[in-house]
């Protein structure tokens, strides 16, 4: 994931991870809870144990979108989007089921208002806990990376043992593994790369694509014989609702919310976007490993698991197997076509932008421009923010955690990269022009 994209469009990822989620979860349980008065369904169930039902089915997993994404390069915006909310997704849902868990055993007729503002509480605990959990492992295991380059070798075995180390600790210690482990990849990123030859970085890399893949696969194996091998109860009504529910509150979420971000947020979110945000919201393996956790003292334990996966099925084959042919039928942007430069900046260079490796010098000046108007007229937005923040990483946190790197109050290394880049990329193409008038 590009980390820039990323924090450029922190606030609409957050507010779709966190406030959409929590919307869904909410508006999915009174919902059901209004269309069990009205036509009661085959198992009894409480309050409590339905929004815990809710809060899992809220889970967002579009493991296929984000693969095809990958495969034609899809543009950074809508990327980070989808990846982003269903990365932060993952980790709000689990703290919901936690807390709606904790309320269950507690019993529903002990619970009391102070309760609830508790659950909230524990929420931003368990969020900002496992987000510093997973930044501390980060620095350590660059800090080792940066001393052990006479055993390079050794490289790959600090960055996944402290990723499995901030994973446990996490889970030790009651906060999320989800987000300590992403904040751990986005430290180790900016970091470790730098402290590793370019072959260990090349082969960590694929060995992290290897054992995702791997692990997907099995993942929809398991699905798919859980269908046969244990027991299961259908309430048609109930399944239908659901996936009623499940539909229409996550295209009013996603309209909502792109609707406030495009009065002050730039690049905006156009319609083929937030269809592809709404199509997108496919179910998976975190909402059906949360169904098979509640616990069996649960009545409708067998029915809540059956319609989970029946979602996770209709969501998967009627929303995630059309969406190769329908991003291509919209034809949405790719990343050479993507921009995120400002109005007025964009309409003078933005010609240039076809220009390869080219662009991301452009880009990375102009962000620095932006930075500066920023500064000239007294507001203190996103881009200064990020200068801010750059210039303290290149004074201190990178002499700090990089192998020969001295402290500076300026770090360029990213437009002399991107310069080197574009200097080799049109050397190649160069001699591939010559080799071919040989030819001719």
């Amino acid at each position: 994931m590009p980390n820039r994209a990323l924090f450029e469009n922190v606030w609409p990822i957050a507010s779709f991870a966190l406030l959409g989620t929590c919307f869904n979860a909410v508006a999915i349980g009174f919902s059901l809870i209004g269309i069990a008065q009205i036509m009661p369904f085959s198992v009894q169930f409480t309050t409590i144990q339905l929004f815990l039902f809710s809060s899992l089915i809220s889970a967002c997993d579009p493991v296929a979108v984000i693969a095809f994404f990958e495969e034609i390069h899809v543009n950074a915006f809508l990327y980070v989007s989808v990846m982003g909310e269903a990365l932060f997704n993952d980790s709000v849902v689990v703290m919901l089921y936690q807390m709606f868990s904790k309320f269950l055993a507690m019993g529903e007729e002990n619970l009391l208002p102070v309760h609830y503002a508790q659950g909230v509480l524990s929420l931003l605990f368990i969020a900002c806990g496992g987000a510093l959990l997973g930044a501390i492992c980060g620095f350590v295991a660059a800090f080792i990376t940066k001393h052990s380059h006479r055993a390079d070798t050794a490289n790959p075995t600090t960055v996944f043992l402290f990723a499995y180390i901030s994973f446990l600790l996490a889970e030790l210690f009651g906060i999320s593994s989800i987000i300590s482990t992403t904040v751990y990849g986005m430290v180790t990123k900016q970091y470790v790369k730098e402290n590793t030859e370019w072959q260990t970085s090349m082969s960590i890399s694929y060995f992290v694509r290897v054992v995702s893949q791997a692990s997907n696969a099995v993942t929809y194996l398991f699905l798919g014989l859980v269908l046969i091998s244990i027991p299961s109860h259908y309430d048609v009504w109930f399944i239908i609702w659901t996936l009623v529910f499940c539909t229409i509150f996550r295209i009013i979420a996603v309209i909502v919310q792109c609707l406030y971000f495009n009065r002050f947020h730039y690049p905006r979110y156009t319609v083929i976007d937030q269809f592809i945000l709404c199509f997108g919201g496919l179910r998976g393996a975190i909402a059906y490993g949360l169904a098979l956790d509640i616990p069996d003292s649960v009545e409708a334990k067998p029915m809540f698991a059956t319609t989970c996966l029946m979602v996770i099925y209709f969501t998967v084959f009627i929303q995630g197997v059309p969406m190769p042919y329908i991003v291509q039928w919209l034809k949405i942007k790719r990343e050479h076509h993507d921009s995120n430069l400002m109005a007025g900046f964009h309409n003078i260079v933005g010609v240039l932008l076809d220009l390869g490796e080219n662009r991301q010098i452009l880009l990375q000046c102009n962000n620095y421009t932006r930075s500066a108007i920023e500064a000239i007229i007294g507001q203190k937005c996103m881009h200064s923010c990020c200068q801010k923040y750059e210039r303290i990483n290149a004074k201190y946190m990178r002499p700090a955690l990089i192998r020969d790197k001295k402290r500076q109050e300026f770090d360029a290394s990213r437009i002399v990269r991107n310069y080197s880049k574009a200097a080799v990329s049109n050397a190649i193409a160069e001699m591939k022009f010559t080799d071919l008038n040989k030819v001719i």
